[in-house]
C-alpha cells in the first residue's frame, strides 16, 4: 500500500505537518523533550492501560506524557511529540490504540493568553503546511465557546437521539461536533464547558463560575 499514490501522500503529509509543529515550537523558544513510553503510573483511566512485564515488575505503555512534561516545566518551556496508547477497543474515530500526541506546556499564563497561543499554534502550523508543496488546508480560524455551540445546534436543528435539543449542561458528543465542522468548514476551538461535566481540578472562569477555562479543538 505504501508504494501506492494515496498512502504515500498521507505519509508525506504527516511528515510535513510534524515538521511544521516542530518549527513552530522551535522558533518560539520551546524545548522538545523525549519522555519515556514505558511507565508505571496512569494518566487517564486505569481501564485503558496496556500492561506488560518490565523485568518482573508491572509497567504500562503511556497514555500521555503530561506528568513528565509538568516535571520538566520549571526548567524548560517544553513540548513533546510522542507515541501514546489507549487499550480502549472502539470503532469511534477518536479512540485510537496508538497515536502521536503533541503536548505543550505553558507556565504562568492566563486562559486568554493560552487561547492566543493555541490560535497562534494552529494558524501558524496551517500556514506552514499551506506554503509547502503539499499544502491544501483552510487557514481560517473560528473560536466559538460552549454556549455558542449550544445555540448553533439549536439554530441548525441538531438534536439528540430522542429528538430533544442540547441544553446548557449537556456534553456535546462527536456526532454534533462533526456536523459543526462539516457545515462551518473552519478550525473550531470549543472552550468554556460547564464545570459539572468536567474534572474537579479544572479552573473556573472568572466571569461565570459555572464554566471551566479549558476546551478542545474540533
Amino acid at each position: 500500500m505504501i508504494r501506492g499514490e494515496n498512502t504515500s501522500k498521507i505519509l508525506k503529509m504527516r511528515d510535513v505537518i510534524m515538521m511544521a509543529f516542530r518549527e513552530h515550537y522551535h522558533e518560539r523558544g520551546y524545548t522538545e523533550v523525549t519522555p519515556p513510553t514505558l511507565v508505571q503510573t496512569q494518566v487517564e483511566g486505569g481501564s485503558t492501560l496496556f500492561k506488560l512485564d518490565y523485568f518482573r515488575a508491572e509497567a504500562f505503555l503511556t497514555q500521555s506524557s503530561q506528568k513528565y512534561m509538568e516535571t520538566c516545566l520549571p526548567a524548560l518551556g517544553d513540548y513533546c511529540i510522542s507515541q501514546s496508547y489507549r487499550a480502549e477497543q472502539s470503532l469511534a474515530r477518536r479512540d485510537l490504540a496508538e497515536y502521536s500526541y503533541i503536548e505543550g506546556e505553558c507556565p504562568f499564563i492566563t486562559f486568554k493568553e493560552l487561547l492566543d497561543r493555541l490560535e497562534d499554534l494552529i494558524v501558524d502550523v496551517v500556514d506552514r503546511v499551506l506554503k509547502s508543496p503539499w499544502g491544501h488546508l483552510n487557514p481560517n480560524f473560528m473560536p466559538p465557546n460552549y454556549v455558542d455551540a449550544i445555540d448553533w445546534l439549536k439554530e441548525n436543528n441538531v438534536t439528540k437521539n430522542d429528538g430533544t435539543f442540547y441544553e446548557f449542561g449537556d456534553d456535546i458528543p462527536e456526532g454534533p461536533e462533526r456536523k459543526m465542522t462539516e457545515q462551518i468548514n473552519e478550525p473550531i476551538m470549543l472552550c468554556r464547558f460547564p464545570a459539572k461535566i468536567k474534572s474537579f481540578y479544572m479552573s473556573r472562569c472568572e466571569h461565570d463560575r459555572r464554566l471551566i477555562v479549558g476546551g478542545r479543538f474540533l
